[in-house]
């Protein structure tokens, strides 16, 4: 199948979603509602849906396109002002932990959030069908083969937080969801999806079981601040291997001179090989490896 055909299909999809909603979609194709949300999720294209859809409009691509006009030509959703939408308690928590740690996967929400990921993923599908959240696909090697789906708020979504808010410039102060913020986040897509990680692994680590706060910073000694419930604070700093070490002393330098009440409590500092990271910062003696 031709890839402008596949992302002809893909958007098609999406877009009945949009309008019908998973369970009529699924209905409509012929699949599972399994089969449809490993498609959506994941953004494997595969063979399955498309050639479902294919098949439910007669084979071609002239179907197809007859099929989209007709979907599209129906009578839209009457408009609504997103600032007055109203949404459950529970999708405003899932929006604003998806605000506050935009980009990041449903197992790392579910773990920061403390919320079963089967929830998380049916709360995320709801926020989406609303158009108030979307996901891009992300694959680091570290982190397995298989892609990931990272949510982010859209612009709809910024301010339907931000209507549960003090106001909307509170929120974008409050939350890393800027244009400027946005842009940096996408450009260490890499690195925070590795902090996002250990976030996650820390919040399981955590006896009292609570949410986790989850803290970007643009500059400073720490790439993010990770706050348990009972206030105490664990500093991420990451050292990228193509970054000199220098640039990790003078981060780790700036962190030991700030004042005890403005360290973290704990700094965690990743790096990709804790042993060349070592052998980088003190030198092989006769007497052995030092002790850090």
């Amino acid at each position: 199948m031709h890839p402008d055909l596949v992302r002809y299909i893909r958007d098609f999809v999406l877009y009945h979603v949009r309008w019908r909603g998973r369970q009529r979609t699924a209905e409509a194709f012929g699949v599972s509602r399994q089969t449809l949300w490993r498609y959506l999720e994941y953004g494997h294209d595969g063979s399955t849906v498309p050639s479902a859809v294919m098949r439910s409009v007669g084979g071609s691509i002239k179907g197809l396109e007859e099929a989209w006009l007709g979907l599209r030509g129906e009578r839209p959703l009457p408009e609504l002002d997103v600032s007055e939408l109203p949404l459950s308690d529970d999708l405003e928590e899932t929006l604003s932990l998806v605000c506050a740690t935009p980009l990041a996967s449903a197992e790392e929400l579910s773990r920061i959030g403390r919320i079963p990921v089967s929830t998380i993923r049916d709360r995320l599908g709801r926020l989406s069908d609303l158009g108030l959240i979307s996901s891009i696909s992300h694959r680091l090697s570290a982190m397995g083969p298989r892609p990931q789906r990272r949510y982010f708020p859209t612009k709809e979504g910024i301010v339907a937080g931000g209507a549960t808010d003090e106001s909307l410039s509170h929120f974008l102060q409050t939350y890393p969801v800027s244009r400027q913020w946005f842009r940096l986040l996408v450009e260490r897509l890499d690195a925070i999806a590795v902090l996002y990680y250990v976030a996650g692994l820390v919040s399981e680590a955590d006896p009292l079981a609570k949410p986790m706060r989850v803290d970007h910073y643009r500059q400073g000694p720490c790439d993010a601040l990770l706050t348990l419930s009972d206030g105490r604070s664990i500093g991420l700093l990451r050292q990228g291997p193509t970054l000199p070490t220098s640039n990790l002393r003078f981060r780790l330098r700036s962190l030991f001179r700030l004042d005890y009440k403005d360290r973290p409590q704990v700094t965690l500092v990743l790096t990709p090989s804790t042993r060349s990271w070592l052998e980088q910062f003190w030198k092989p003696s006769p007497e052995g490896p030092p002790t850090p």
